[in-house]
């Protein structure tokens, strides 16, 4: 959150927050529900699953963002619950969109038993321990960061074996957003942030 000083800049009570939390994920959220509908216009043609995939993953992440955004307006088990099953959802989607594309063997059951062995630890985590939001917030933030890191590596193979520079792109987005997620929630867990 950035923090503009007021009149009394010496008063940390008088900043001003230029972002909300909330405003972030739902700038986020609508760039996710939109680029990947742009992308699916674009692109359909070449019918290929890959981008149907690319694309549905992209649109139910963007769905999980709005979620979150929306806290507080909507019910907690959409604004979290369904919010982070929508992110593994979306993640994985674009996973196998980019195996896809390196011609690796289609794993829908491995894909659908990751995404729901990620969220039911996420709901016992949430359901069976003391300080289960907290805890459960960090399982799926490192979990997604993770899946990030995993796109960032195929998205670089890809690149390698094709010479594809759009590849190049989305290594470059994903790589450091699923360091910097992890490293937060390194800092938030150790009592550094």
């Amino acid at each position: 959150m950035i923090r503009l000083p007021t009149r009394n800049p010496i008063d940390p009570e008088s900043a001003v927050t230029l972002f909300d939390p909330r405003t972030v994920f739902l700038i986020a959220a609508l760039m996710y529900i939109s680029m990947p509908a742009v992308v699916y216009i674009a692109l359909r043609r070449l019918g290929k699953i890959e981008v149907s995939f690319w694309s549905a993953g992209g649109f139910l992440f963007g769905v999980g963002l709005l979620g979150v955004a929306l806290r507080g307006a909507i019910p907690d088990w959409v604004s979290f619950d369904l919010a982070v099953l929508m992110g593994y959802s979306g993640t994985a989607l674009r996973i196998e969109a980019l195996r896809g594309e390196l011609s690796r063997p289609r794993r829908l059951l491995a894909l659908l038993a990751g995404v729901a062995g990620c969220w039911l630890i996420y709901v016992a985590i949430l359901h069976l321990t003391a300080d289960g939001a907290r805890l459960a917030f960090y399982w799926s933030f490192s979990s997604i960061a993770i899946g990030f890191l995993w796109m960032s590596a195929l998205a670089i193979r890809l690149h390698r074996t094709q010479s594809l520079s759009s590849a190049i792109w989305v290594a470059a987005a994903y790589l450091p957003l699923g360091v910097l997620m992890l490293i937060r929630v390194a800092e938030v867990l150790l009592g550094m942030g």
